[in-house]
């Protein structure tokens, strides 16, 4: 499977999508036979794949259909914490964008991205997971009001 990866990011550097096609449908098609995507195949593509790159996205979709989210603790064992980011905001762009999802797991603890097509923000920190309304807008003050503030105190 690294083979085909190989070759798919060489057919992406040299723009020949046919050939990304070519690799992308062979490394699908063992997938499908073998039932799983190799580990050394997803930490091949997260060391060399650009971020946001189509293939990262193969990956990250493949895994998304795949893993529940009883499987996160387990699963940030095993898997590189970049593509858990990649994969939790999939999830959740396929979860019709829950305001926040809270992951027990110290590594990914007070991590906070925003999805790309969801307004919400996805947070993490300890606890079971569970749904929680948070504002859109960050809770502490920004530097532009709290010099406002200062100047208007003079």
């Amino acid at each position: 499977q690294t083979i085909l990866i190989d070759l798919w990011l060489c057919a992406s550097d040299l723009q020949i999508p046919k050939l990304q096609n070519l690799a992308l449908n062979e490394l699908d098609r063992i997938r499908n036979a073998t039932g799983q995507m190799n580990i050394q195949a997803l930490m091949h593509v997260y060391e060399h794949a650009p971020e946001g790159s189509l293939l990262r996205q193969y990956m990250v979709w493949q895994y998304a259909n795949r893993l529940s989210e009883d499987a996160i603790p387990r699963a940030l064992e095993f898997y590189p914490k970049v593509f858990m980011l990649d994969w939790i905001v999939m999830l959740t762009q396929m979860s019709e964008c829950p305001t926040a999802i809270f992951l027990h797991h110290k590594y990914l603890v007070g991590m906070q991205l925003k999805a790309p097509s969801c307004p919400q923000t996805v947070l993490f920190g300890y606890g079971a997971y569970r749904r929680q309304r948070r504002p859109l807008k960050a809770q502490h003050p920004s530097p532009k009001s709290q010099l406002a503030a200062s100047v208007s105190n003079l």
